[in-house]
């Protein structure tokens, strides 16, 4: 699914402030996510920790390593051929 697309899906679910859901800041999204960028928009996510992200990212997203800790990251929509 195309990121535009993804984006319309959750807001027509209903998932304001969640996972995908554009934001600008992290009060935009639901407690206990962090308004992240990713490819030129922003968006609700949550951390996750390699290793762990099947558990802690939904389907679709894939766990991306922070610079600094390659242990911890940040769950993202996976690009589309990966």
């Amino acid at each position: 699914m195309t990121r535009p697309l993804l984006v319309a899906a959750l807001l027509l679910s209903g998932a304001t402030g969640e996972w995908g859901a554009p934001c600008r800041a992290t009060k935009d999204c639901a407690k206990g996510f962090s308004c992240e960028p990713h490819e030129g928009q922003r968006l609700c996510t949550k951390s996750c920790r390699q290793g762990h992200a099947k558990a802690d990212c939904p389907g679709g997203w894939v766990c991306q390593p922070w610079p600094y800790d390659a242990r911890e990251g940040t769950c993202l929509p996976r690009r589309e051929g990966r």
